[in-house]
């Protein structure tokens, strides 16, 4: 018996659980969008179903990982402070840049495109 009386009883134990804040990866052999924040930046990404993923302020810091369904069009405010890798290689996006905002669509080919291109 245990110190309260109780004979028999057990708690099975359980393993701990953990929330996270990273996109899920469908499928780890695929491109992959990395988008690096040196400072707070204005960032929208819309999917590949047209659908707004993220709309807001990125503080400075952080590290946001796409799979190619979840990131179509970029749209990025203080862009001189973001870092974009694909497949872990720098991606020159300065041809999409005019007053220190970026914008533009990713195309099937992993390609960047000017945002009124069609893919």
């Amino acid at each position: 018996p245990d110190v309260a009386g109780n004979q028999g009883t057990e708690i099975p134990a359980q393993t701990p659980v953990m929330a996270s804040i990273t996109p899920i990866v469908a499928n780890p052999g695929a491109t992959q969008w990395e988008i690096r924040v040196n400072a707070d930046t204005w960032l929208q990404i819309v999917d590949s179903k047209g659908l707004r993923t993220e709309n807001g302020i990125i503080p400075a810091g952080t590290i946001k990982k796409y799979n190619p369904e979840q990131i179509a069009g970029v749209t990025i405010g203080n862009a001189d402070q973001v870092q974009i890798l694909r497949n872990g290689q720098p991606v020159d996006f300065n041809a999409f840049k005019q007053d220190n905002v970026a914008r533009f669509k990713i195309g099937s080919d992993g390609n960047l495109l000017a945002k009124n291109a069609t893919q």
